[in-house]
């Protein structure tokens, strides 16, 4: 048999993990695999050109292991059925496969990949899950989230070390204030849902595993909560008069009551879409949330008989870093089983499958077939039972997914002062 196998969408500390499994997984079976520089735009639609399609089979896939980025390359390509320019590209895609002699093909991406293997009607597809944003229905997670709230929950955990420093006490016309408050807004990426936000809250625990009030982040925003700005305003207020300053992490999209985008309302240019339709949100063009909350915290509080003279407002947006900079190492284990029982999954004859990831007792993950018709077009957002509130995501959050950033160890604790 022979299969072509590629990387779509936005990486992930471990997608080269995922990619590493099925072609183990795929050598077992004697299987040759090709594989698609740049994922669909590259091999699967021009392999004609060379180095597009690159073969795999003699590869040794351990040396891919902890790379970041997509190792193959990756695209933002997504194809539907519905579209008529797409159907052309649909077409060119099935006879290119069919040229190259394989079966089927196998992608590791999130939604729009899904999407995409979904239109393809003459070969079999595997779809093994990845992203970033874990926001694929029917898994428990997605391989990749993991390690992005490891480096989130890192880099909150030394920012507030750098930016509480800033909140010196100082006596001001015979009271006690702050001379200056800082208000750090860190935002994180998830376009449809809000778990890296709550992701972060991992940070918020001692080295007991306990949650503390005092610990950033202070305050959550997410797109499951609809923006309410006087309760923002007043929490925030509460922190800086307690402590001189505070942590607030947002979503990237936020929205009203109404379930509108505050980028619909508030920018004076409107939404920018890419091809697909898509927010942008990380284009320098483009509405930034962190800018947004930064900015109507300074506007809209007011100093005046605080006990804070002033505020520091400092918005920031890690983006492309909390997808490459960290890799737990559950999440590697996880991700690298998961390309295994897809690759195993293709040669049981399977096809229009998703792997994704189950959960077992307290703490076990096992790879798991899913239907592709249950994971495509779809989105799942955090459930209410982890969502909790401002201050945080429930208890339940914390003991679920502890074990998956690598337990309460993987993250620094740092002595504080009073």
């Amino acid at each position: 048999m022979r299969v072509l196998i590629g990387q779509g969408g936005g990486p992930t500390p471990v997608i080269n993990y995922s990619l590493s499994g099925v072609i183990d997984g795929l050598k077992e079976g004697k299987v040759e695999i090709l594989g698609m520089r740049n994922g669909i735009e590259g091999g699967g639609l021009n392999r004609e050109v060379e180095g597009n399609v690159i073969d795999l089979s003699d590869f040794n896939s351990s040396k891919i292991k902890g790379i970041p980025g997509a190792f193959l390359g990756t695209c933002r390509v997504k194809l539907s059925s519905k579209k008529k320019n797409d159907i052309v590209k649909i077409r060119k895609l099935e006879e290119n496969i069919n040229h190259l002699g394989a079966e089927g093909i196998m992608y590791i991406g999130g939604n729009d990949s899904a999407d995409t293997l979904s239109a393809i009607k003459s070969c079999r597809t595997i779809h093994i899950a990845k992203t970033i944003d874990n926001d694929l229905p029917k898994n428990d997670h997605t391989p990749g989230w993991g390690s992005s709230c490891l480096f989130n929950s890192r880099a909150i955990r030394r920012l507030e070390q750098d930016m509480k420093g800033f909140s010196p006490r100082i006596m001001h016309e015979n009271r006690e204030v702050y001379s200056t408050a800082p208000v750090v807004v860190y935002q994180t990426q998830g376009r449809d849902t809000g778990w890296l936000a709550i992701g972060s809250a991992f940070a918020k625990l001692n080295k007991n595993a306990e949650v503390r009030k005092n610990y950033a982040p202070h305050l959550f925003l997410t797109r499951e909560r609809a923006y309410n700005e006087k309760e923002l305003l007043d929490a925030v207020d509460d922190f800086l008069s307690e402590q001189g300053y505070v942590f607030v992490v947002c979503g990237e999209e936020l929205v009203d009551t109404k379930g509108v985008p505050l980028s619909k309302i508030y920018s004076s240019g409107g939404e920018i879409l890419d091809e697909h339709e898509h927010v942008e949100h990380a284009r320098s063009n483009a509405f930034n949330y962190a800018n947004f909350v930064a900015a109507r915290i300074k506007s809209q509080l007011k100093v005046e008989s605080k006990p804070y003279l002033k505020i520091k407002e400092t918005p920031l947006s890690a983006q492309h870093l909390q997808r490459v900079y960290e890799c737990s190492k559950v999440d590697a284990e996880e991700a690298y089983e998961v390309g295994k029982e897809a690759a195993r999954a293709f040669l049981d004859g399977g096809t229009a499958i998703s792997v994704g990831l189950k959960r077992i007792g307290n703490y076990k993950m096992v790879a798991e077939r899913i239907p592709l018709r249950e994971v495509s077009g779809k989105v799942r957002r955090v459930e209410e039972f982890y969502l909790g509130d401002i201050h945080g995501p429930s208890p339940q959050f914390y003991s679920d997914y502890l074990p998956l950033i690598g337990g309460i160890d993987a993250l620094e604790d740092y002595p504080r002062i009073g």
